[in-house]
């Protein structure tokens, strides 16, 4: 029969590993390891259905440990993005508690393992750190799914997604609680859906029949009484190839924003092969004016523009792209010195603040909050560069 069980311990001092990185560490940090070990005899099956392993001592309101919103607060973003591993699911799940969410994956070789949150948890964290939300919407909700988040976001407690925000306990519509809400379909849904594509599975292989099919879910979304204006809705964009975004551009005309992901690339090992500070870093501080004036971002702008749609340009996703083989270009320790020196940090919001200051981009996230390092294509298991997120860590030990 199936039972609750609930258990409260302590780490003892001294038991932690030690977590300071050595100088030469190119790995991530230790994660919790958690074995259950069952002792039966008689060949009995032992079922566990859900488990939670978290801190007693939590004070902040949301499903989110104190680390984490307190550096967000530190931050201070004007908007954060949720895109994990959602987009095979339902907004029943997305909606519910956290217990009883469905399939979330997109490919049928995935398999569910631990559960990111949902979207009422990730709505709690925004209002908490006081940043407008910015939600990558699952391509799989159906028509009903589109009209439902609609009410949940903004509709009364009368309809039945109103009343299901309700009983997670904000009776008020969550329109009320910031600036705008965004609402993107899908993550680089015009993605080739092939076995290159990490995406597959979700994405589908072009930016016309994207346009097509985020048009007709941002129709039904509008077509809702209980649409709010405040709900900003997104479609994906392609910064590699700038004819894309027009084919997204004349198939929708229901979206406010196409979004981009203009990582930028010294110092790119198929652009420098040099340790040479001077060429690595003039190369680096100039490229935001080069991509402002005639780079594909500026291209795209045009093509926005071209359409008269009046369709806003914003950036999903931004950072180094520095991962590429480990065999060309930049050693990965010199690549290091450049990404994890204060030379490199300033890399980052000079690239957006010259895409805010010259194009008007004022939408725009990072990738990604928090990653230590992140592999590189053809390397092996430390090859790693550093620093894929905007913290190193979350916590200040």
């Amino acid at each position: 029969s199936w039972a609750y069980y609930e258990y409260n311990f302590t780490v003892p001092p001294g038991m932690d590993p030690d977590l300071k990185y050595p100088k030469d560490f190119a790995g991530s940090r230790r994660n919790i390891q958690f074995k259950l070990i069952s002792e039966s005899s008689n060949g009995d099956y032992l079922f566990l259905d859900d488990m939670k392993l978290e801190r007693r001592n939590q004070i902040n309101p949301t499903a989110f440990s104190d680390d984490t919103v307190q550096r967000l607060k530190e931050y201070n973003p004007g908007v954060i993005r949720y895109m994990a591993t959602q987009h095979g699911a339902g907004l029943e799940g997305q909606t519910g508690s956290p217990y009883a969410q469905g399939f979330s994956g997109w490919q049928t070789s995935q398999k569910n393992g631990i559960y990111y949150y949902t979207l009422h948890e990730f709505l709690q964290l925004s209002k908490e750190v006081g940043a407008d939300p910015w939600y990558s919407m699952p391509p799989t909700y159906n028509e009903t799914d589109t009209k439902n988040i609609i009410d949940f976001l903004s509709g009364p407690t009368s309809t039945v997604y109103g009343a299901r925000r309700a009983a997670l306990g904000h009776p008020a519509p969550w329109t009320d609680d910031f600036t705008n809400i965004y609402l993107e379909w899908g993550n680089e849904e015009w993605g080739s859906a092939d076995g290159g594509d990490i995406m597959a599975g979700a994405s589908v292989s072009g930016g016309e029949r994207l346009g097509f099919l985020a048009n007709q879910s941002f129709k039904t979304m509008r077509n809702s009484p209980n649409f709010n204006n405040k709900i900003k809705l997104i479609i994906g964009g392609q910064s590699g190839w700038v004819g894309q975004n027009d084919y997204i551009e004349k198939n929708s005309d229901n979206h406010d924003f196409l979004v981009l992901a203009p990582y930028f690339n010294p110092p790119n090992v198929g652009t420098i092969n040099t340790v040479d500070t001077e060429t690595i870093f003039s190369y680096l501080y100039a490229y935001p004016t080069y991509s402002t004036k005639y780079g594909n971002v500026k291209q795209i702008k045009d093509v926005l523009n071209s359409h008269g749609k009046g369709t806003e340009l914003g950036i999903y996703e931004i950072n180094f792209h520095s991962n590429g083989p480990a065999n060309e270009g930049l050693p990965i320790p010199d690549r290091n010195k450049v990404l994890a020196g204060q030379g490199g940090g300033i890399a980052m919001p000079l690239n957006m603040l010259t895409y805010a200051k010259v194009l008007g981009v004022k939408a725009q996230t990072s990738f990604t909050f928090a990653q230590y390092s992140v592999g590189v294509w053809y390397g092996t298991i430390n090859d790693k560069i550093r620093i894929w997120g905007m913290l190193a860590d979350i916590t200040d030990a």
